[in-house]
């Protein structure tokens, strides 16, 4: 029976967020290799079960190997250089990698073609990979006013987590209106261009953002009229 040190995928993502915050360094320090104790853990697990590691089971694992890819291949490059099988395990580990990010996508568009909702953590994975086609199907959600107003602001949170989002105004009539309040019968401030970017300056009410105009005037736009810029 294989020993594992599994790790929580809250605890994965908190890890993630901190090395995140530290990329700067990271690039300021090339020939230093910052590696934390889990991610050696996995180094070590991964590189000596290469050949019998799960999809299901070692999620966790290889969603830290495909996520800190660079350190923890460096790590084992290093502790592992006179093993004479080094790079024949780290080719098949590459190639685990790409059919698990391959495995996850398939997983997340079967969720959305069934239920029209995501959720798991192999969204979670994607979602810390920042991925576009997962930002996509997020969208779609988001904007499907059919669809559980509950699962719906879920889906805003998961796209948070993507940095400087960005969005347009996209209409079929070639502009749309900014309204006073988050009502179709409420006045109209600005008419703003289809393709015009807008900054969102509250997305608590899903169906209408409160988003402020390229003039500066601040309003309410129904999220049908917005597309996010992917």
């Amino acid at each position: 029976m294989r020993k594992k040190n599994l790790i929580g995928l809250s605890l994965l993502i908190f890890m993630f967020s901190l090395s995140a915050c530290s990329g700067q360094d990271n690039k300021e320090n090339k020939k230093k290799l910052i590696i934390n104790t889990t991610e050696m853990e996995t180094a070590d697990f991964i590189y000596k079960n290469y050949n019998i590691l799960n999809f299901e089971d070692d999620r966790e694992e290889l969603s830290l190997w495909d996520l800190k890819n660079y350190e923890i291949r460096k790590y084992i490059q290093e502790k592992y250089k006179n093993d004479i099988h080094l790079k024949y395990i780290l080719d098949e580990l590459e190639k685990l990698r790409v059919s698990f990010y391959q495995y996850s996508v398939k997983g997340i568009n079967d969720d959305y073609k069934n239920y029209k909702y995501l959720d798991g953590p192999f969204l979670d994975y994607l979602v810390l990979k920042k991925d576009d086609h997962t930002k996509e199907l997020l969208w779609k959600i988001i904007k499907d006013t059919s669809l559980n107003l509950d699962n719906r602001k879920e889906m805003l949170i998961k796209l948070k987590q993507y940095p400087n989002n960005k969005f347009i105004i996209k209409d079929p009539d070639g502009y749309s209106n900014l309204r006073s309040e988050p009502s179709a019968s409420s006045v109209i401030i600005e008419k703003i261009k289809s393709n015009e970017e807008i900054n969102v300056k509250n997305d608590n009410n899903i169906d209408w953002w409160n988003v402020e105009s390229k003039k500066g005037n601040i309003g309410f736009i129904h999220i049908s009229r917005i597309q996010i810029i992917l």
